[in-house]
């Protein structure tokens, strides 16, 4: 996804930055997302055209996420809201070799139509990393950024095809300063 003189601009920005939130934005869902079930570290169908295609590249840049305060990444283009914990390496369980570094928050489209909401809470339940997925609903996600937190609303349209459709919030979540990983609010 990035070249290696991209990676190495970013992890300097990264290393250099004094924000208190640090905020990459891109293109697609950064988060593991098999689709089966992962019995051992070494299982699962992966989605290739995401970042699980370039799982050493993620691995790289995840590294240098972890000299960043508050690392929040924001995605699209996946068609599905998602909130996700993100990890060096998400093939291994998460512990002190393979701690949380950064907090992902993917937003949906706004028309295009997605997979069966049965099939992406399937995905949701077999990753370990993933808190939250929804693609019954189009929308877009809010970001709060204060110095104490981070909160996201995942705005959900009843109907796209009425300009006056309700909006509704279809979950929020929350990242404290210092600590990442998405906190589930309603």
């Amino acid at each position: 996804m990035l070249g290696s003189e991209q990676e190495q601009w970013l992890g300097q920005g990264l290393k250099e930055s004094r924000a208190r939130w640090n905020i990459l934005a891109q293109q697609t869902l950064m988060a593991q997302m098999s689709q089966l079930p992962l019995a051992s570290d070494s299982d699962g169908r992966f989605w290739t055209d995401g970042w699980d295609g370039y799982a050493a590249a993620r691995g790289r840049l995840l590294e240098s996420v972890r000299s960043a305060r508050n690392p929040l990444v924001l995605s699209g283009d996946v068609h599905t809201f998602f909130a996700a914990d993100l990890r060096r390496d998400p093939a291994r369980a998460a512990g002190p070799g393979n701690a949380v570094v950064a907090t992902e928050f993917c937003g949906t489209s706004v028309t295009s139509s997605s997979r069966p909401q049965a099939r992406t809470q399937q995905y949701v339940d077999m990753n370990r990393d993933m808190h939250f997925g929804r693609s019954d609903k189009r929308g877009f996600m809010l970001l709060d950024l204060r110095p104490e937190r981070a909160a996201v609303l995942f705005q959900g349209l009843d109907n796209v095809r009425d300009a006056n459709s309700a909006l509704s919030t279809l979950a929020s979540f929350s990242v404290a300063d210092g600590k990442p990983g998405p906190r589930r609010e309603s």
